[in-house]
């Protein structure tokens, strides 16, 4: 009886607890205000991050150094993949984000409204010309880590996007 209640506590974490649906509710830019063709600009955001999930045992639970529960990228896009659309660009690489301090991405996350984390950091990030007339949306996404101790149940609402039509410079020189 003793050596199977641990075992039952084991179980009941892995199948119960960890059912969970961190979404970006909000996403802004903190820095910079252009975005120039062919130059890597260093792009400083924010980014709420709430879990949308129901229920109680529904929490994403802190977890300790090495390890993390969030992966943030950043991508550029010609549509906004917030809405379920798909990105045709070709260079449209997600660039993993920096963020700070890095042991915000160990926080946990409470079920409910108002409860959530805030996620601030940078990345460097380059409009290249053959997309630079089309990058209209720069987005978020927010991904379990691989070291995560959660599941995440609706990987459809793992990304947020920001208009950035007028935030970027094509043709640097000529207009």
């Amino acid at each position: 009886m003793h050596l199977w209640y641990p075992f039952f506590f084991v179980f009941m974490g892995f199948a119960f607890a960890y059912f969970s649906d961190p979404a970006p509710l909000n996403f802004s830019l903190t820095s910079p205000n252009t975005l120039i063709q062919d130059v890597t600009d260093t792009l400083s955001f924010s980014v709420y991050v709430e879990n949308l999930s129901n229920g109680d045992l529904s929490v994403v639970p802190d977890v300790t150094s090495p390890d993390y529960n969030f992966h943030v990228t950043l991508i550029f896009s010609d549509v906004d993949l917030g809405a379920g659309d798909v990105n045709t660009l070709g260079s449209a690489v997600p660039t993993t984000a920096s963020i700070s301090p890095d042991s915000d991405l160990r926080l946990g996350i409470e079920v409910g409204p108002r409860k959530g984390i805030i996620l601030s950091g940078s990345a460097d990030l380059t409009v290249v010309e053959a997309d630079c007339h089309d990058s209209v949306y720069l987005c978020v996404q927010i991904e379990p880590d691989s070291d995560q101790a959660y599941k995440d149940a609706n990987n459809s609402n793992n990304i947020r996007c920001v208009d950035a039509t007028d935030l970027r410079t094509c043709d640097p020189g000529t207009e």
